[in-house]
This record gives structure tokens, C-alpha cells and sequence, in this order.
């Protein structure tokens, strides 16, 4: 953190690509731009790892509340050692290829030297969040088993909440207004 400002960086599919009525990534960072974060943009292809840490090629980005013409890009992008975000989202849409497998593993090192990631690393792994649906999966919990190492996770979605909590040992909880307030990671809530 820089100057008392929050930096959250974003991870996501192009921007320019999205559809801005319907994209929750959008909303998220127009809810943190109006609470003072400062934006960085990143596209999968820009995050790579050096001997010091995991870094990307990150763009200063603004967001507006409108259809067209609904976000702007500062200057060009500049190399951006991750650690030096509050919070990094991991926003980026299936497919989860090698291309996915390798930045999330490369997140992975991030968050182990304290950068702060929603949509943890280890969870995206585990268990993707586009698997389940609240309207395919009503309001009931969820089971599912790593392919691997059999680890169970249990997926609540609420329907009527419209979000998902993953509990177990990968789980996660994130709300821009307690960063001063991180949660230890923990899966007893």
C-alpha cells in the first residue's frame, strides 16, 4: 500500500470484451473505486514470476458506471510485484487451461508471501467457481472431492443471497471494508 490509498489488482478476462449490465467483476471494481481503492489491470497473459516474486504487467485502470465507454486505462502498462497490492481478485472466466493452471499456481506463490487473494489460489484449484449454480443447486450445500488428493470441500449457495461460501480447509471470506481487519485464514465460521 502506497500513500494510505488501498491498491487492489484484478485479474480478469479483457475488459473490452465483457458486457458491462450484466459483469460482476465490473461491479466490484466500480463498489471499491467509490470506497477510494486505487484500480490495477491485469489480463492472465501479464502475470509472470521473476527470482524476487510473482509480478504483472499491470495498467492503472478507471471504471465508470455506464454501458459505453465504461472503463479507461492510464498510462502503458508497468511491471507490478505483486506483493506490493492490498488485495488481488482472481477474476478470470473459464477455460481452466495450462495457460489458467500456471498463473493460479504462480497466485499460489503470491498469497504465501502475503499478498492477499480473492478467489484463493488454492481454491480455484480445488474447485471452480462456475462448477455450481444456486439456481441449479437451490439453497442446500454442495459436497465435492479434489480429483487428486480426495480433499472434501462443502459449497453453500444461497439462491437468495446470490453468493457462494466454500467452507473446509480452502475457504475464504473477503469485504472491502474490513482490510484492516483481514480474517485469518481459517474454515471454522
Amino acid at each position: 500500500m502506497t500513500g494510505g490509498q488501498f491498491h487492489l489488482g484484478v485479474v480478469m478476462d479483457p475488459i473490452g470484451s465483457i458486457h458491462p449490465e450484466k459483469d460482476t467483476t465490473l461491479l466490484l471494481l466500480q463498489a471499491a473505486q467509490r470506497t477510494g481503492f486505487r484500480l490495477t489491470y491485469f489480463e492472465i497473459s501479464d502475470i509472470f514470476a521473476r527470482n524476487d516474486g510473482v509480478w504483472g504487467w499491470g495498467r492503472p485502470l478507471r471504471v465508470f458506471e455506464r454501458n459505453e465507454h465504461f472503463f479507461e486505462f492510464g498510462r502503458d502498462p508497468k511491471p507490478l510485484l505483486l506483493t506490493d497490492l492490498s488485495v488481488l481478485l482472481m477474476r478470470k472466466d473459464p477455460p481452466v487451461d495450462l495457460e489458467y493452471g500456471y498463473v493460479t499456481l504462480l497466485l499460489a506463490l503470491a498469497e504465501q508471501a502475503g499478498l492477499w487473494i480473492i478467489n484463493s489460489p488454492q481454491a480455484l484449484l480445488k474447485t471452480n467457481e462456475k462448477t455450481g449454480h444456486p439456481v441449479l443447486s437451490g439453497s442446500r450445500p454442495t459436497n465435492t472431492r479434489h480429483p487428486i488428493d480426495g480433499t472434501a470441500s462443502r459449497v453453500h449457495r444461497s439462491a437468495r443471497a446470490g453468493c457462494s461460501e466454500t467452507t473446509g480447509r480452502h475457504g475464504g471470506f473477503a469485504d472491502f471494508r474490513d482490510l484492516d481487519r483481514r480474517p485469518e485464514p481459517s474454515c471454522d465460521r
